[in-house]
């Protein structure tokens, strides 16, 4: 069945094309569903760096970069560059009240190989990876601004798209906390992180970020140097919206790329080009500075939340701040629970049940309400998909629901009354009502994770013990993650009770915890919660499972002769990598330890080749475990 709203994408191929966006029609290699194929005679373009916009861009976009991979890409980085606590990355260059900021990692799960599809100004991938133009279009212009010596802050964040980080904007919300009197000090917050070609973003997820004199001169300064760029007011939640509180002008840049977080990403190299050359020649210190940091409008997100750090700490989840944001229509729906919201008896409705009813609708089609407080007749209240950058408008006029068709969300199209739209959304509706989890059925996936994976049950109720606010550490919540979706392959749903998540599983094992821990005592054999093993000291990259985890940390306490041969093997080799006898020597290691049956039955990742990979990432670690 067809989808219930149509995306942004879907709404621009509706709507009247630049002549920009019509650059992408043409191009050969794409199928019949309108996504790139690698062609037979592929060949892989030439990565040679030559300080050229292009190889820079094509290298820094080689992988998809997960939360905990951004350090891969260090040997991209200028002079200079220092790491704070968090892991970002940042570099202050003279006497600049301005801040400038990307982030470095990619919307997607894997960490993973992307093959370049180049065609005349365009860059795509082969249709198997994002691109990665966002941000790394964004990363290539700080960098050609700080190799130009352009004045300013230059930040990279880590963890901006919270797919494997624990929060979307992670990084630039955990330097916030860190440096805020540094923040302050600063005027201008510029991101380079839009998608499209002329956007100024003045306002971030319906709360103004920036000033109109701010928007007017800095347009003139593009159009001064050859670009177009104008005001655009429909711009969603990105690093420099963490510093609306205290930064007075924040905003966000087009940078060429076009359908991100697809495997149809697209980026326009020629725009980057000149887009660089162009913010190298921008004065930025003399625009204008005079938006009130301190009067942030109430929308999308309640930045008075986002400011106060209620929600926001390093281990809390992408659930968590949607329980936030729902805190804003929570209390007009609370009463409603006993009204069938799709199947309920016909009646007539008044405009504020019809509002109420629609809340109760469109959150358990995982659509929030961004502006609840503003509802009246005729006005324009804005509703986004928890799950992708679906947004639309809804007006109610006298009994009647209207709902907006375009993208600047403007025309409203009338859908007829309540139950006239109730009925739309009915056959609209791809939900699987046979897919319901039942109580019996989540309790029992509950089981089966306690038994699959003990050690880490212990250390989740650890955190609880360790930690006065009760909740598990993002190594734990991040492995819990890779667990449900990877290993067990089960229905994920982090914003409704229609799934599994981390939090959910987390919570119940709070409530049951000494029912658990006597489980745990039966399971676990010599069990000494209290006994620090190799597994206890180091941070786990993402990239890794928790059963992997276990069976080669196993071998580094039981087997340290064989570990610092493989440590020996990478001085030599001057890489990650062993001697092909090192590799058969660890794999009589596996099956000597009891591990023959995993590796015959193809368990994931438990192999020599990445132990050795495994040992290379943790190295310091072991070595401080071998205190050598």
């Amino acid at each position: 069945m067809k989808k219930l709203f149509e995306s942004t994408e879907e709404r621009k191929r509706k709507s009247k094309r630049s002549n920009r966006y019509n650059k992408y029609n043409d191009i050969p290699f794409y199928n019949t569903k309108n996504i790139p194929i690698r062609p037979k005679d592929y060949k892989e373009p030439d990565y040679t760096m030559d300080g050229s916009v292009k190889q820079l861009f094509l290298n820094l976009t080689k992988m998809q970069i997960t939360f905990g991979k951004e350090k891969t890409l260090k040997e991209f980085f200028p002079d200079g560059m220092q790491e704070d606590e968090h892991g970002n990355f940042f570099i202050k260059i003279g006497n600049s009240k301005t801040m400038f900021c990307g982030h470095l990692d990619t919307y997607s799960r894997e960490y993973k190989r992307v093959y370049h599809v180049i065609q005349d100004d365009i860059i795509m991938t082969d249709g198997t990876t994002t691109l990665g133009g966002d941000d790394k279009a964004g990363i290539v212009i700080m960098i050609k601004m700080i190799e130009s010596g352009i004045p300013g802050l230059y930040y990279f964040f880590r963890g901006e798209e919270g797919v494997t980080s624990p929060t979307g904007t992670w990084g630039s919300k955990q330097a916030l906390k860190s440096y805020k009197d540094i923040f302050k000090t600063y005027e201008k917050c510029i991101a380079f992180d839009r998608k499209g070609f002329s956007s100024i973003i003045s306002q971030q997820s319906y709360s103004k970020c920036c000033s109109d004199d701010f928007v007017d001169a800095l347009s003139n300064e593009f159009k001064k140097h050859g670009l177009e760029y104008e005001d655009d007011k429909t711009g969603m939640w990105c690093d420099s919206g963490v510093f609306m509180g205290i930064i007075p002008e924040c905003t966000n840049l087009s940078v060429g790329y076009q359908n991100e977080h697809t495997f149809k990403e697209t980026q326009d190299i020629e725009h980057l080009e000149k887009l660089v050359d162009v913010c190298i020649k921008i004065d930025w210190e003399k625009l204008p500075v005079k938006r009130d940091p301190s009067k942030v409008s109430k929308s999308y997100g309640r930045y008075n939340y986002d400011y106060d750090y209620e929600w926001d700490i390093e281990e809390e989840t992408y659930k968590r701040i949607i329980k936030n944001r729902n805190k804003n229509y929570s209390k007009y729906i609370d009463k409603y629970d006993d009204y069938d919201i799709i199947y309920g008896d016909n009646k007539k409705l008044s405009n504020d049940e019809i509002f109420k009813q629609l809340l109760k609708i469109l959150k358990s089609l995982n659509y929030m309400c961004l502006n609840p407080e503003s509802f009246e007749e005729s006005e324009s209240i804005y509703f986004q998909s928890v799950k992708d950058d679906d947004l639309f408008a809804l007006k109610i006029v006298d009994g009647d629901i209207y709902m907006t068709e375009d993208k600047e969300l403007r025309n409203f199209t009338n859908y007829g009354d309540f139950d006239t739209f109730k009925k739309y959304i009915i056959s609209n509706d791809n939900t699987n009502t046979d897919s319901i989890i039942t109580e019996e059925e989540r309790l029992q996936t509950y089981e089966k994770i306690i038994n699959m994976y003990p050690y880490l049950i212990w250390d989740i109720i650890s955190d609880f013990e360790n930690k006065k606010n009760n909740i598990i550490s993002s190594d734990n919540w991040l492995k819990l993650d890779r667990i449900m979706n990877d290993d067990l392959k089960l229905k994920m749903e982090y914003a409704s009770e229609d799934g599994y998540n981390p939090d959910d599983f987390s919570d119940w094992v709070k409530d049951n915890s000494d029912i658990i821990t006597t489980v745990l005592k039966k399971k676990i054999k010599n069990f000494n919660p209290k006994k620090e093993s190799f597994l206890d000291k180091i941070n786990i990259s993402d990239y890794y499972t928790d059963r992997q985890d276990e069976v080669f940390s196993d071998i580094v306490e039981k087997e340290k002769k064989l570990v610092q041969l493989i440590i020996l093997d990478f001085s030599i080799m001057k890489k990650a990598k062993a001697r092909q006898t090192t590799l058969e020597h660890i794999n009589d290691t596996l099956i000597k330890l009891g591990y023959k049956n995993e590796i015959r039955e193809g368990q994931k990742n438990i192999n020599a080749n990445e132990f050795v990979l495994w040992v290379y990432d943790n190295m310091e670690d072991i070595k401080d475990f071998y205190k050598i």
